[in-house]
């Protein structure tokens, strides 16, 4: 659990957060959605803050992927000052507004969020604006508000209510449930699925990105947009669960056993990811390395996780792949097997097989360390960069050969060399490279996969 943070710390990120937003709404020209939450005290950061905030991210990505408002840019951050995101949304901000406060009136962990919406003019909208009385206090009837300035409750008795709400949803059966010995996470399958869906959200969203889809361009890709990826994350959104759920039930059985069902479901979450973008593949790799980690934290289950445990039990099950599949493999069937014959590139299976060795040496701990210093998205950028200089990405390959691979490892290190998120102008530099990538047809798909992978991750010790 994070330490308490002084009033002069809060107040002092409150104030980056309003510079946030006003850096946004100029740049940008869009309504923000705003997302906090409601923890009273000085500890703004815990499990539950955690799970509230998955929660919220989902549940706003899927309503606002179903009212066809997209979102040109996104910021999460969890930290001593708490979690919290901001969207800016190419939306009407009276309807974001009634969306939002729609979503603090009926859902049952409403009434922990705080959902803003601030308008073109940098003036939050009230709920007066669209009908709707002051929020009430959880504990009376009075405006929480006025509760909050007189400090009305204790806050033993607020956080109590908090966590008993949590409890009633089905997420946390109390404040210490999610974690086991040290405070390692002990995860259930509605978990490990929001935080599966997030970090795919999160990789579509970030902008720029190059050669890939993101909120300017569709990358090297014609046949794909942003507004594709939106409606294959929906479709896949309720198989993150249920890959965790086969790996529980695989828990004593064999690795082949456990495997074969996982591939079994991730084909028919192939299925749906191609009814929703008419035939096109946004995510078959993503779908192939979240799937494994979400049925090995499943098989897992009731044990401490981290990093290192699951990523080693992921290994230890894909192993045989890259010696039967592809070392093994008496013709090339799937691209990924031509490019193995071609070229020795192990892909998706040999990364897995690493234990996503590339991910866990080179991107995680420069997004964890970066995330704190400079913000989620400079962080995911920063990330993204480190996979495109390290890894062999066998979509670069499939249309660049060697040589594009080349390309794209070279230009990243260069990037990286000079600063990397830190240097001035980073994000000129990402839109040139996007330019060049796009230019020459390359499109790192793969490392985009292993991003959301390192997003995943993060959210384990």
């Amino acid at each position: 659990m994070a330490a308490p943070i002084t009033l002069e710390a809060l107040l002092l990120h409150r104030e980056r957060r309003a510079a946030s937003q006003r850096a946004w709404l100029g740049e940008l020209g869009l309504p923000l959605l705003s997302v906090t939450l409601v923890t009273p005290g000085p500890v703004k950061d815990s499990p539950t803050a955690r799970y509230l905030i998955e929660c919220a991210l989902g549940i706003l990505h899927e309503g606002l992927s179903k009212r066809q408002w997209p979102v040109a840019r996104q910021r999460v951050e969890r930290g001593d000052a708490g979690c919290e995101a901001l969207f800016a949304v190419r939306a009407e901000p009276l309807e974001l507004k009634r969306f939002a406060a729609q979503l603090e009136r009926e859902h049952p962990l409403g009434r922990l969020w705080d959902l803003d919406v601030v308008g073109l003019d940098g003036v939050p909208l009230t709920r007066a604006q669209v009908g709707q009385p002051p929020r009430r206090c959880l504990l009376c009837e009075e405006p929480a508000a006025a509760c909050a300035r007189a400090r009305a409750h204790p806050l033993e008795l607020l956080s109590k209510v908090i966590e008993e709400r949590v409890a009633a949803f089905g997420a946390v059966a109390g404040p210490e449930a999610p974690s086991g010995a040290n405070g390692v996470p002990v995860l259930d399958a509605e978990t490990i699925g929001a935080w599966a869906h997030e970090a795919l959200a999160r990789e579509a969203a970030l902008t720029p990105k190059p050669g890939l889809v993101d909120g300017e361009n569709s990358g090297a890709h014609s046949d794909m947009d942003l507004a594709t990826f939106r409606a294959a994350l929906a479709a896949m959104r309720p198989y993150w669960p249920r890959f965790f759920a086969v790996g529980a039930e695989e828990a004593n059985g064999s690795d082949g056993a456990l495997l074969r069902r996982l591939r079994a479901l991730g084909l028919e979450c192939e299925g749906a990811m191609f009814g929703a973008t008419g035939g096109v593949n946004t995510h078959k790799g993503a779908i192939f390395s979240l799937g494994l980690l979400c049925g090995c934290a499943g098989k897992l289950a009731g044990r401490a996780l981290d990093v290192e445990l699951l990523c080693a039990e992921a290994a230890r099950v894909t192993a045989p792949l890259v010696a039967t599949e592809l070392r093994g493999a008496t013709k090339c069937g799937t691209a990924g097997e031509q490019l193995y014959r071609r070229h020795g590139m192990v892909g998706a299976r040999g990364e897995a097989a690493s234990g996503f060795a590339t991910v866990r040496l080179h991107a995680l701990p420069s997004y964890r360390a970066l995330r704190a210093e400079l913000g989620e998205e400079l962080a995911m950028h920063d990330a993204l960069l480190r996979l495109m200089a390290n890894a062999g990405d066998t979509n670069v390959a499939k249309d660049g050969g060697l040589e594009g691979v080349g390309f794209v490892q070279r230009r990243a290190a260069e990037l990286l060399g000079r600063g990397g998120a830190s240097c001035p102008g980073f994000i000129e530099e990402l839109r040139r490279l996007d330019a060049e990538l796009i230019e020459r047809n390359l499109s790192p798909g793969g490392c985009a996969d292993l991003l959301a992978v390192t997003c995943f991750l993060a959210n384990l010790p």
